[in-house]
């Protein structure tokens, strides 16, 4: 699968074990098949895994700390801001969990596609959530 010019696929991270930088490669690997632009934001108080030292060494991602780390929003703002700084137009939020395959971009793609000038956000509903449709919604 080619990359997307302008996607930057994005994910929050902090690990206790080497285990979860194992997860967190396996993650990388899939998002640098999707994207050139490979955005990890670190909680460096809560990280006892080194992620920032291993991704120092680590090609095709951008790492970065992120103080003060809060609750969510710090960190997605960073990853906005650092996304739009590197030339993304588009982000892609994927957790460590669910590293991002290349059918579910192209599935998302063909929804932010067909609605561009009208869609601000797509996504995946993974099982287990439970949705409910606003009144601003239409799917």
């Amino acid at each position: 699968m080619a990359q997307r010019v302008g996607l930057a696929v994005a994910t929050r991270f902090y690990g206790k074990t080497a285990e979860d930088l194992k997860r967190l490669d396996r993650w990388i690997d899939a998002a640098v098949e999707v994207s050139s632009i490979c955005l990890v934001a670190v909680d460096p108080a809560r990280d006892q895994s080194g992620a920032l030292d291993y991704l120092v060494r680590r090609n095709g991602v951008t790492a970065f700390s992120v103080i003060p780390w809060g609750e969510f929003t710090p960190a997605l703002n960073a990853l906005v801001l650092e996304a739009f700084n590197r030339g993304g137009n588009r982000i892609l939020f994927a957790s460590v969990a669910f590293p991002p395959r290349p059918e579910i971009v192209n599935k998302l793609d063909e929804y932010f596609n067909v609605s561009s000038d009208t869609t601000l956000v797509v996504g995946a509903l993974l099982s287990g959530l439970d949705f409910r449709r606003s009144s601003l919604s239409d799917n």
